[in-house]
């Protein structure tokens, strides 16, 4: 049962006792070949939406990156429906700095994964609030990550984005 807002309990993940527990995760690591949320599911998260910010928040302080980067694909398919693209863009431009540090101590697969998928959310966030360039280099920069760790899977996220981004701006 999860916990009600304000409340926490222990993480299976960490065995102590944390909000990590909140963050959504989604069952598959490219959204577009899973199937879509309930209403139920987005409701649950739109009433534990700042149990959810807190434990994201806490999860990039602990430097928890398999945590971040499965919940990342849920919480921006949260964001990109509700259609929050300006704090979704600071929200995974925090969260892609931190990977990014992370990263540099030495790189993990892991990690290269997580920031290539945080850069292509936060490209599109940036997206659509008209930060076209700033959008551009951002699905670039996760592109390359991405081709170069061979991660067929999660090349769909900055391909399509990039498309869309071409498509919608004429090119």
């Amino acid at each position: 049962r999860r916990p009600r807002p304000g409340q926490t309990k222990t993480c299976a993940t960490c065995s102590r006792t944390c909000a990590a527990c909140s963050i959504p995760i989604s069952k598959s690591p490219a959204r577009p070949s899973a199937s879509p949320p309930t209403r139920l599911g987005w409701s649950i998260i739109n009433l534990e939406i700042e149990n959810i910010r807190s434990a994201w928040r806490w999860a990039l302080g602990e430097g928890l990156v398999e945590l971040i980067g499965r919940a990342a694909d849920s919480l921006f398919y949260f964001y990109e429906t509700r259609g929050w693209f300006q704090e979704g863009a600071e929200l995974f431009a925090t969260a892609a700095g931190r990977i990014a540090d992370i990263d540099s101590q030495p790189p993990r697969y892991e990690t290269r994964i997580a920031l290539g998928k945080l850069l292509a959310y936060q490209g599109w966030c940036a997206f659509q609030v008209g930060r076209q360039a700033e959008a551009r280099e951002l699905l670039e920069q996760s592109l390359a990550i991405l081709r170069s760790l061979g991660a067929q899977a999660e090349l769909v996220i900055p391909l399509n984005y990039l498309a869309a981004a071409a498509y919608y701006s004429g090119d």
